[in-house]
């Protein structure tokens, strides 16, 4: 894996640990996170568009997931283009959301709002 993929890889593993301690700590953000997770994510200015599936698994004593994330080096130019801050990933601000206007990367936004 690349450095920048590293280094993306580590800010998405901040901020879910943001997102999860937030959820054990607030029943309320925990439902919403679970019913709505674009909404959720927003309040952390995480604005996904709504074509960006997102599911939200809890675990059980009895159950626990291992989430395969997209392996980078194994796509083409094209398609790691995309899930680096091309057309298809895409985090905005709510500004741009609202507006349709131009999107930021979602390692754009991971960079500034995480500590590397």
């Amino acid at each position: 894996m690349g450095q920048t993929n590293k280094s993306i890889f580590q800010y998405r593993k901040q901020l879910e640990a943001k997102v999860i301690e937030k959820a054990w700590a607030d029943e309320n953000f925990k439902k919403e996170l679970m019913a709505d997770p674009h909404q959720a994510l927003a309040q952390f200015g995480l604005h996904l568009p709504r074509a960006l599936e997102i599911k939200v698994l809890e675990e059980s004593a009895k159950v626990v997931y291992l989430v395969l994330p997209v392996n980078q080096e194994v796509l083409s130019d094209e398609q790691l283009d995309q899930v680096a801050g091309g057309s298809d990933y895409r985090a905005f601000t709510a500004e741009e959301a609202e507006a349709g206007g131009a999107p930021t990367p979602i390692a754009d936004w991971l960079r500034k709002h995480t500590k590397p």
